[in-house]
């Protein structure tokens, strides 16, 4: 759970950090390494969530009939997921203040409507 909140968090700042560097025309240096940092992290944190998922056991045992409940019997995830959410927040952060400020009152009213 830790790791998938880091990687939500790191997402959307990677999201932000592209934006201004797709707007700073290649004038602002560190801008574009911090972004390929962030984008970096990411991929490390979706491999340490992917490894973390998958099991323990030998191959002799991974193709017995009883299922591990360690492991995902979908194909694709935790990836697929992953990469839906990195693309929704990187759309998320392309947005403008008034799109950003009208999305967190929407969630926060959801939010406090559901309390």
């Amino acid at each position: 759970e830790k790791l998938m909140g880091c990687f939500h968090s790191l997402s959307l700042l990677t999201g932000f950090m592209l934006k201004s560097s797709l707007l700073a025309k290649s004038t602002a240096k560190l801008t574009h390494l911090l972004s390929v940092t962030f984008c970096l992290s990411n991929i490390f944190i979706g491999y340490k969530i992917q490894t973390q998922c998958q099991s323990k056991r030998s191959l002799m045992q991974w193709h017995s009939n009883e299922p591990n409940p360690s492991m995902y019997l979908a194909p694709f995830v935790p990836i697929l997921p992953l990469c839906g959410s990195f693309v929704n927040l990187y759309l998320i952060a392309q947005l403008d203040r008034i799109g950003l400020m009208m999305i967190f009152c929407y969630v926060g009213s959801a939010i406090g409507f559901l309390f």
